[in-house]
């Protein structure tokens, strides 16, 4: 039974899906994915860009091919019935006589067992189970939508490839850009702690000014999304890579809602101001001064936070 066409609807069908789940669970947790896992896949050409606001293109990404990934570290333990995708780093091997490492990707998988299993008593109620399909459709359809900012607001995306798990089950495996820094969650917890700007001394007015352009740059990351129609719907900090040289990069689309009007987008995803104030939630003056900069900003004409 296909985890992807079983009639959830059925009492019977229910049964006979929950049970198969149940013991593909049983599998990969005998075998469960873990370093140096090997597996074989075919990732596509991607489109070279020129401009040199772009990260560089992975040298396997140019021309594409078959390549073999490493599993090299899962940044996040995966945790049942709490977590949607385990997510790994991988290494990314030339074939042949003469492997050659050509970098990294993320890979993101979807592994139908290893999600909240259903409720028996659910069978009136089938729409209260995530269905694997609908977790990957998600966000395949919003990186495609968003391929021209692939590179520079989010990462290179190379699609989505069936793979066949330790333990024998098929999962859907989400294949990204490996996007080297820090998440804004560990960025802001680099940040000196204070409780007054007097605290910080002298360097106050560039702790000030740093918050302000890092606020611009996330900001100016959503409205080039929300122009293509993609409202992200998790915009947190942990959601939000901050590179080597301080820009954004936006990930993680699985709750992503695509081809909306961009003029509907604040009113069904929220505002995006109000998205980013981790970043300057640090003292009762600090979050004053930033919030009438922003109001400021928002009364200019062609303000940057408009669309």
């Amino acid at each position: 039974m296909s985890t992807d066409q079983a009639n959830l609807g059925n009492a019977t069908a229910l049964k006979e899906y929950r049970d198969l789940l149940v013991r593909l669970r049983k599998a990969a947790a005998l075998d469960p994915l873990h370093r140096g896992w090997t597996c074989v896949v075919e990732l596509p050409p991607h489109p070279v860009h020129t401009d040199g606001h772009y990260r560089p293109l992975p040298p396997y990404a140019h021309n594409g091919g078959t390549y073999q990934l490493v599993l090299v570290d899962a940044p996040l333990p995966f945790q049942h019935d709490e977590q949607y995708s385990q997510v790994w780093v991988a290494d990314v091997h030339s074939l042949g006589f003469c492997k050659r490492n050509l970098g990294r990707v993320i890979m993101k998988i979807i592994q139908p067992s290893l999600l909240p299993l259903p409720d028996l008593d659910w069978h009136l109620e089938v729409y209260d189970y995530v269905r694997p399909w609908t977790l990957w459709r998600t966000e395949d359809n919003a990186y495609r939508e968003l391929e021209t900012l692939q590179g520079k607001t989010v990462p290179y995306y190379f699609g989505k490839h069936k793979i066949t798990m330790p333990g024998g089950e098929d999962a859907e495996v989400l294949i990204m850009e490996y996007v080297q820094g820090k998440t804004l969650e560990q960025w802001l917890e680099d940040r000196p702690a204070h409780d007054a700007p007097e605290d910080l001394g002298e360097d106050n007015e560039a702790y000030v000014e740093q918050t302000k352009q890092m606020l611009k740059k996330i900001l100016l990351g959503v409205h080039a999304i929300n122009k293509l129609g993609v409202g992200h719907n998790d915009m947190r900090p942990g959601n939000i890579i901050i590179t080597p040289s301080g820009e954004p990069v936006v990930f993680d689309f699985a709750m992503a809602g695509c081809k909306i009007d961009p003029d509907q987008v604040r009113e069904r995803f929220g505002n995006p101001v109000m998205a980013t104030g981790s970043l300057w939630d640090c003292c009762t003056q600090h979050d004053e001064e930033i919030a009438n900069w922003i109001g400021d900003e928002l009364e200019k004409p062609n303000s940057w936070v408009r669309y």
